[in-house]
């Protein structure tokens, strides 16, 4: 496949993961947030499940890359749908897509911490840029620090802990099909978190009987669109181009995330907030490698036709 046609899945991946966050602060308006999530996700795999069935493509492997598949679901999966979920419901759907921009750079930074990547010049400064925009973006009153929220914590671990299941899926994704580990991933994933939602509140899935039929569609919608072909396609792009170039990519999650929760839910973005966009969109270009292969290049033909000069 070539990086074009990757690039352009990515962007169609990124339009329903930035509206998702619109649908999760409507969904979790309506459902306990780990209830909603453990239903959404296990359904989500069994979408994928069906479509292999039907398209007559293998549901087992005889080589499963078990090791892989369990760190992507624990961090990928469990961590990371449960902590977003509580999150979204404690914090606005704008604060959340801005600290959700954050992640392309904590998928750099891990890169370069498992020695997949080397810090340079660009990367520090992106890591600069990224943390102070996500500060200005987030804390309402730059004097009072106690305008932070758990929503604002829960949302950033989220996808701290997500980048993680990154590099298992990339390494998984070269035994297996991306789209069979992202079935696996979900389904597992999900069944877990149905556990916990039994364990902290059995009945709360008696709330799915209450909702009507603009919940659920948007629901429905969540699951399938935004989950399981959004995290199909996507980890089927690491498998391509990488963890962090894919990563990239994630900063018109943010652009698509902020236009829903304006259109939809009538949330007002701030000065601050405006400026910590532009801050974190800079350092996602800067820190994840993107300016500086450009430059590199300049300098490249800058000096070869300087030698051909002379």
């Amino acid at each position: 496949m070539k990086n074009i046609q990757v690039y352009a899945i990515l962007l169609f991946v990124m339009l329903w993961w930035g509206l998702n966050v619109t649908m999760l602060k409507v969904l979790t308006g309506h459902l306990d947030p780990l209830i909603m999530q453990s239903v959404r996700i296990t359904l989500a795999g069994m979408t994928i499940f069906i479509l292999l069935f039907l398209f007559r493509q293998k549901l087992y492997e005889r080589q499963m890359p078990w090791k892989s598949i369990f760190i992507a679901i624990f961090f990928g999966v469990v961590c990371h749908h449960s902590l977003l979920a509580i999150g979204v419901a404690q914090t606005t759907a704008m604060k959340t897509t801005l600290i959700c921009g954050l992640s392309p750079l904590l998928t750099a930074l891990l890169a370069i911490i498992f020695r997949a990547s080397t810090f340079t010049t660009f990367k520090t400064i992106g890591f600069l840029l990224g943390f102070t925009g996500i500060g200005i973006a987030v804390v309402e009153d730059p004097i009072n620090l106690t305008s932070l929220s758990w929503g604002d914590f829960y949302v950033f671990l989220s996808i701290f802990l997500q980048a993680f299941s990154f590099f298992a899926i990339r390494k998984g994704s070269q035994v297996i099909s991306p789209i069979l580990m992202t079935a696996y991933m979900l389904v597992i994933g999900g069944g877990v978190l149905i556990v916990m939602g039994i364990v902290y509140d059995a009945s709360a899935y008696r709330d799915f009987l209450q909702i009507d039929a603009t919940v659920w569609a948007i629901f429905v919608a969540s699951a399938v669109l935004a989950t399981a072909v959004g995290h199909s396609l996507y980890n089927m792009a690491i498998k391509h181009i990488g963890a962090a170039e894919s990563a990239i990519f994630t900063n018109f999650n943010t652009l698509f995330a902020l236009i829903g929760a304006y259109i939809f839910l009538g949330e007002k973005m701030h000065l601050q907030q405006y400026v910590g966009c532009v801050l974190i969109i800079c350092a996602v270009i800067i820190g994840t490698g993107g300016l500086e292969m450009k430059v590199k290049q300049w300098i490249k033909l800058k000096r070869e036709k300087s030698a051909e000069e002379v």
